[in-house]
């Protein structure tokens, strides 16, 4: 009510800002009681309601007039009238099947249909028809927010840019180069998926506040908001980790075969979008953006740990395998490596003097656990444990009230 206790002039101030900040393509609600024409023509939408709550009309400003006036028995308005007051006079005195008749008309179902006693009733919509809703309204919410998204990229970029230039296009000659080459791979992609699950959490921290509104009202469910969301933020995910790809892959002088690019940027988007529904997990399972950032630093640190770089699968305790293989950065880690080396006859000097091919260094290394022929199985399970981060995220927002109305 943000004329409320305004005389007309301050009113008409405020009437003004908002009707400049919903010309800038952002939604303004807002409730007001009997204004004047003035006010009132500054409006794109009216709705009006009845004594009870019963929604009356819903539609644009400029037609409600006539809308009203086509009723038998109903005055038409006098000229220099106010419409506001025009349609005030005789709300309460439509009957309900008459509501019912104009709600479905402007495709709104009636905010209430039963008696007066019971208040407000829970708004339902057809599942598609609340999707399609919510999805145009979270792509619009990412569009408006392309300041971030444009940062991401720039910031894509500057790594990619950042550790590329270490070892330009040098050929490979030395057991060094390689595992450079090695830590180049695994170290661009463990930062950039931490980025991906710590700046994500706060911003679902801020949405969860209008799902829980929505959520009691029945205006959305979980599966609308888990859809919605994924649908819109998907091709952001691709088209930010394809700019990183291009940049960093050709910069550090990997091969140019077309193949090998695809494999790299198939596991490099999984393990971000991985990254950003891990982020997700947390901000719908936690109670606090605190408590997410830290169950996301020690999900980090032990996929670091068990990914097979820093600790060799050769080298891990046989009764800590069970995290090295229910670890997802393996999985990304073996796939970036084996479509890269694989087959790579080129020879290289290793530390003792002895000289082996590429590929014969990256089954020394890393054993049979990392093979070229897994690279399918690494990609189903990277979508595999995309799908169960998306199961968790939908039963936490399904049975979890951490946020009320």
């Amino acid at each position: 009510e943000p004329t409320s206790g305004l005389d007309a002039y301050e009113a008409t101030l405020i009437i003004k800002v908002l009707r400049k900040i919903a010309s800038k393509d952002r939604s303004v609600i807002c409730t007001i009681h009997q204004p004047p024409s003035s006010l009132f023509n500054e409006f794109d939408k009216v709705l009006l309601l009845a004594k009870g709550g019963h929604d009356i009309y819903f539609g644009p400003v400029k037609d409600c007039v006539s809308y009203f006036e086509k009723f038998p028995g109903v005055s038409p308005m006098e000229e220099g009238a106010n419409p506001a007051s025009y349609i005030m006079n005789f709300a309460n005195d439509i009957h309900a099947a008459e509501r019912m008749r104009r709600a479905r008309r402007y495709h709104v179902e009636p905010i209430s249909t039963t008696a007066e006693s019971e208040g407000f009733s829970k708004i339902k919509r057809p599942f598609l028809f609340a999707l399609k809703h919510l999805v145009i309204r979270t792509f619009n919410f990412y569009r408006r927010a392309s300041d971030s998204s444009i940062k991401r990229a720039i910031i894509n970029i500057l790594i990619a840019v950042i550790f590329s230039s270490v070892y330009g296009q040098e050929k490979v000659k030395t057991q060094a180069d390689l595992i450079g080459r090695f830590s180049a791979i695994y170290m661009t992609t463990v930062f950039l998926g931490i980025l991906n699950v710590l700046t994500i959490i706060p911003i679902v921290f801020q949405q969860r506040v209008l799902f829980a509104h929505e959520r009691d009202l029945q205006m959305y469910t979980s599966l609308h908001s888990l859809l919605a969301y994924s649908i819109v933020e998907l091709p952001f995910h691709i088209i930010h980790s394809l700019i990183f790809v291009i940049v960093f892959y050709f910069s550090i002088g990997f091969s140019n075969n077309g193949s090998q690019f695809g494999w790299y940027l198939l596991y490099f988007t999984l393990y971000m979008i991985f990254c950003v529904y891990l982020g997700r997990f947390f901000a719908c399972f936690l109670s606090t953006p605190q408590l997410g950032a830290v169950a996301a630093s020690i999900s980090i640190s032990l996929f670091t740990l068990f990914s097979g770089f820093l600790v060799t699968p050769q080298s891990i305790p046989d009764y800590w395998l069970f995290l090295f293989y229910a670890n997802p950065l393996k999985y990304v880690f073996e796939g970036l490596l084996v479509t890269q080396f694989n087959g790579n006859t080129d020879l290289i000097t290793l530390f003792n003097g002895r000289s082996v091919t590429i590929e014969s260094y990256l089954n020394l290394h890393f054993g049979s656990r990392f093979s070229y022929s897994n690279r399918h199985a690494d990609y189903i399970v990277l979508i595999g444990f995309i799908l169960v981060l998306r199961t968790l995220a939908y039963f936490s927002l399904r049975f979890l009230k951490l946020m009320s109305r």
